[in-house]
């Protein structure tokens, strides 16, 4: 099935439709999202739906939790080196058990695995102030 079109503007832009849904994304490096953006953007969300989807089938409420996103290059800035992602979570406290289940959803989202290992990937939480 196809997922997006995309249209080059002739200048710095691109204009991206999803196919299935119809919603667009203009991407375009001076005034929105680089590439290289939505391929940390793309981790983090993925990420953070796994995270949701671990809330839910546990009984949590993680309504709110909000991501914070870099993302490091080679000297040449040709190529993304690390990434880091820092997940402020709402809806805690929560058990020791929880946060490993979390943890253990982070590492399973299919945009990180299919990184290159090559990519330091760092992925932390903020549990509203609990010692990680």
């Amino acid at each position: 099935m196809e997922t997006c079109l995309g249209v080059y503007d002739g200048g710095w832009g691109i204009e991206c439709c999803h196919i299935p849904s119809g919603s667009k994304l203009h991407v375009n490096p001076y005034v929105g999202y680089s590439p290289t953006e939505l391929c940390v953007t793309a981790l983090a969300t993925c990420t953070l739906l796994k995270l949701g989807y671990y809330a839910k089938k546990h009984g949590l409420n993680i309504k709110g939790t909000k991501f914070i996103a870099t993302e490091g290059y080679d000297d040449c800035l040709k190529r993304i080196t690390t990434i880091t992602v820092v997940y402020i979570m709402a809806g805690g406290p929560f058990t020791d058990q929880d946060k490993q289940g979390f943890e253990a959803a982070a590492a399973s989202c299919p945009v990180h695995n299919s990184l290159l290992t090559e990519i330091d990937i760092k992925i932390s939480f903020n549990w509203y102030g609990e010692q990680n």
